[in-house]
């Protein structure tokens, strides 16, 4: 089981990974639909994400979430939020401009019905903000090749789908919505790679599996492959928007 700390850790990171791709996801919807004054956050975690569309896009979001401590966390930031399950959305329907999770759905017990309720309270758009595939992670040189699959056998056994990313499009569906489907760029630059070198592999340490000898080897040989500027790392994140006022039914 993971530390608070490093969970925590691990969110801002997320958080901050994205938030330049996710600017501009909210600009293409804002700018198709006009401005989006209210939002849910479904799987809110601490609120970093809400705090971000208050203080960059004037977005009023509300989040829910059944974690007591990661909500005191987001209240403690003056977010409006509410202790509830994304299966069983406490509001009204058509209530907010826009619904969405951020790494959320490959948590969730059937991201089926948390979609379906993400639609049933939004009255414009249900976004998908970020959701990984490790199946299709790339890790060069060959040596780290294993990294994806460890992380993978970690998520699974806390419970979760490492490979939701390419399963958006049927679930979507299956929820009644016609998503448009995408890619953000996640190629780490050498740059990033050097600055998340330390939180990274002591994320990785604390969430797979491996041995420390094991951990060791494999860190050996990122740092190496860093310095002479070979490395490459590649974790596919999706995103998915559905146009909610599109649909009937």
């Amino acid at each position: 089981m993971l530390s608070r700390d490093i969970i925590m850790a691990q969110l801002r990171r997320q958080a901050r990974w994205l938030s330049e791709s996710r600017r501009w996801l909210i600009q293409e919807v804002m700018g198709k639909e006009g401005s989006i004054k209210t939002a849910l956050d479904v799987g809110c975690g601490p609120g970093f994400i809400q705090k971000e569309l208050r203080e960059t896009h004037g977005i009023h979001a509300i989040g829910i979430d059944k974690d007591r401590e990661m909500l005191r966390s987001a209240r403690e930031m003056g977010l409006d939020i509410l202790q509830a399950n994304g299966h069983d959305i406490p509001f009204k329907d058509s209530c907010f401009d826009m619904v969405y999770c951020t790494f959320t759905l490959m948590w969730v017990k059937d991201p089926v019905v948390a979609l379906k309720e993400m639609r049933r309270v939004s009255k414009k758009w249900v976004v998908c903000f970020a959701e990984p595939d490790y199946g299709a992670r790339v890790d060069y040189p060959e040596a780290l090749s294993d990294l994806a699959g460890a992380i993978a056998d970690s998520i699974e056994r806390d419970n979760g789908d490492p490979i939701i990313g390419r399963k958006l499009r049927a679930y979507f569906s299956q929820a009644g919505m016609e998503a448009k489907i995408g890619v953000f760029d996640s190629i780490w630059s050498i740059e990033r790679l050097e600055s998340e070198f330390r939180d990274e592999w002591d994320f990785l340490r604390a969430s797979t599996s491996m041995s420390s000898n094991e951990m060791d080897k494999y860190e050996s040989v990122a740092k190496e492959a860093i310095e002479n500027k070979s490395r490459m790392q590649f974790t596919p994140i999706f995103y998915a928007l559905a146009k909610v006022s599109d649909l009937t039914g």
